[in-house]
């Protein structure tokens, strides 16, 4: 995806798949891991492949394979798409990196809703470190792709929480722009979760971060 959606002055700063120190594959950005590997906070211990489900199914890239799959098991109607990996985007410092990579997960997930624009509903990733970028984002998406319908914000972003005032102007937008804002936390990517710092096990870490975030 990186090779082709993202702008070719950021494309040598693009997310690389690599082994950490205890050969689990993870996604190396910036000098983090995607899932962050053990420690507080930590991600899915089995890393990036696993983890994720890519290794298993066609579908989380290919849009043909994910409708297969969704007449099978069901049928499944209609499905909404989160995005995993370009939650990565929210770590990092540089606000014009930050916004690029968002550009480029939008752009994608955008192509790959749109082939079955009735049944796949993107969620899109917004540059929560540049604020007028990602006016600009929700802006554009929306009105180009009829697959697009909300977008995905976590629930706080280095150390901000949502309903601070600077991000108002986001939310306005969103609001006349009659775009729903789904929150969700990003355990195990770089961007501290509520109660994330309490436990060094991904599935107690997971629990409570999640239970947090939608209180």
């Amino acid at each position: 995806m990186w090779e082709d959606y993202l702008e070719l002055g950021y494309r040598h700063r693009r997310p690389k798949l690599v082994e950490d120190s205890w050969g689990t594959p993870r996604i190396l950005m910036e000098n983090m891991f995607f899932p962050k590997g053990r420690g507080y906070d930590c991600g899915n211990t089995d890393g990036w492949l696993v983890g994720s489900g890519t290794s298993r199914f066609r579908g989380g890239s290919d849009p043909h394979a994910r409708i297969q799959d969704m007449d099978v098991d069901g049928p499944t109607d209609m499905a909404v798409l989160f995005p995993s990996l370009a939650t990565q985007a929210w770590a990092i410092r540089d606000p014009g990196f930050e916004a690029a990579l968002c550009r480029a997960y939008n752009d994608w997930i955008a192509d790959y809703a749109g082939a079955y624009p009735e049944r796949l509903k993107a969620v899109i990733a917004p540059p929560l470190n540049w604020i007028d970028a990602a006016i600009a984002e929700i802006r554009r998406l929306p009105q180009e792709v009829s697959g697009v319908r909300r977008h995905r914000d976590p629930s706080n972003i280095h150390g901000r929480n949502l309903q601070q005032p600077e991000l108002y102007p986001l939310w306005q937008e969103a609001q006349e722009l009659d775009l729903p804002v789904c929150t969700h936390i990003s355990t195990g990517s770089n961007i501290p979760a509520a109660g994330g710092e309490r436990f060094d096990n991904f599935f107690q870490t997971h629990c409570v971060t999640a239970s947090r975030s939608r209180r």
